[in-house]
């Protein structure tokens, strides 16, 4: 197993940049990335997560819940997905899915572009739906850069969020320390997350939502154990 577990440290491609976020398109955390899978390619991934809530005694999970995701390269530059869910209250699969777009771009020609994508998360959500426009550089030193907007209608009123995040890649690639952060007027929320690679294609996260559990928070304090696989089949 070290044997095994040290020749991939060594041999292997990142990919990670190509895992979907808990909400569904490829990114971070809950921050989209301007990554965008390449014609033909996919991922597929199934999440457990769940929700902290204050109790008399402490801080207790509550009920969890399961999440299950894709994302196709439809076209060059265009990758769509979808995404849905088990209800907390009755452990049961929710009628219908969620639908994710996102259209990228690179601009210039050299090692390391910058990379810009504009997207729509939950399509088909009548209170959820947001839209993103985000860029992403990777640095000479290997880690990469991530910033943009989003815009949400939370009960009905337009809001507008800036977004940050980062990504440091260890061992090749095989071990990511991925940190994300939503600001808006009334709204600061920060995740951060740990992945590691199995094999080039399949990797494991797991991800803490809102660690300062900010109460105007996009996300109620929680944590995911997530597993992805790039082109499976």
């Amino acid at each position: 197993f070290l044997a095994s577990f040290f020749a991939l440290i060594f041999t292997s491609t990142p990919s990670f940049a190509l895992a979907p976020s808990v909400i569904g398109p490829t990114g971070l955390i809950r921050m989209p990335t301007a990554d965008v899978l390449r014609s033909k390619d996919f991922n597929l991934a199934l999440d457990y997560g769940f929700d902290f809530q204050d109790t008399s005694g402490g801080r207790l999970p509550q009920r969890g819940i399961i999440r299950y995701k894709g994302n196709l390269g439809a076209m060059p530059g265009l990758e769509l997905g979808l995404i849905g869910q088990t209800d907390k209250g009755t452990d049961r699969f929710k009628d219908g899915v969620f639908i994710n777009m996102k259209y990228g771009l690179t601009s210039g020609d050299a090692a390391h572009p910058l990379r810009l994508a504009i997207g729509v998360e939950n399509l088909t959500s009548s209170g959820e739906a947001d839209v993103y426009l985000v860029a992403s550089q990777r640095m000479k030193h290997g880690y990469s850069l991530h910033f943009g907007a989003m815009f949400d209608f939370l009960q009905g009123n337009f809001r507008p969020l800036g977004m940050l995040g980062v990504t440091l890649p260890y061992f090749n690639g095989v071990l990511e320390i991925i940190g994300e952060a939503f600001a808006g007027e009334n709204l600061f929320q920060a995740d951060a997350g740990l992945r590691i690679m199995i094999t080039p294609d399949v990797g494991l996260g797991l991800h803490v939502l809102n660690l300062t559990n900010s109460p105007t928070a996009k996300n109620i304090q929680g944590a995911t154990l997530g597993f992805s696989w790039q082109n499976p089949f």
